[in-house]
């Protein structure tokens, strides 16, 4: 008898491989630069979850000093964007506060931009242009486009966001 073969779909039999691949990374020696540059193929593919699963690893396996830690976070902050909105503000705010000096306006505009293709992303991406154009007035400028669609997105909001939104000056 031929063993049962059960029918899975494309992104199922992908969720069900990610594990797999994990540990054959880990257990070949797989460096942070390998999950690094897996996550953000994975991101650049839309497949949020799996990119966050690599990119954690990566971010975890550098310091500040290394040179993809800042990749590593961004793409992070951008995969996470799209999973969980306030988990990816909160952290890439903490990640903001503690190395100020590896973060520019474009860093900031792409989590933003990221956070704001999300309904639950588009109120903190509001927060995260007004926290980071708070410390850097010189950068308003550079917000322009994201101010823009977030303003264009006020109707997907909730009530509450909304009146967030309008107390940040948006509405």
């Amino acid at each position: 008898p031929r063993p049962m073969r059960l029918p899975l779909s494309p992104s199922l039999a992908r969720l069900a491989a990610l594990p797999l691949a994990l540990c054959l990374l880990a257990a070949c020696g797989g460096s942070g630069e390998d999950a690094l540059q897996a996550g953000v193929t994975k991101l650049s593919a839309g497949d949020y979850a799996g990119a966050a699963v690599l990119l954690e690893q990566a971010a975890k396996s550098q310091t500040a000093g290394s040179p993809g830690f800042k990749q590593a976070n961004l793409a992070l902050a951008q995969a996470r964007a799209h999973l969980d909105p306030k988990k990816a503000f909160s952290e890439f705010s903490e990640l903001l506060g503690q190395h100020p000096e590896l973060i520019q306006a474009d860093d900031v505009a792409r989590v933003a931009n990221a956070l704001s293709d999300v309904t639950s992303g588009i109120l903190p991406a509001a927060e995260l242009v007004e926290q980071y154009t708070k410390e850097f007035p010189d950068t308003a400028a550079a917000f322009a486009p994201i101010k823009k669609k977030i303003e264009a997105r006020k109707n997907d909001v909730s009530d509450e966001d909304r009146k967030a939104l309008e107390s940040l000056g948006y509405l």
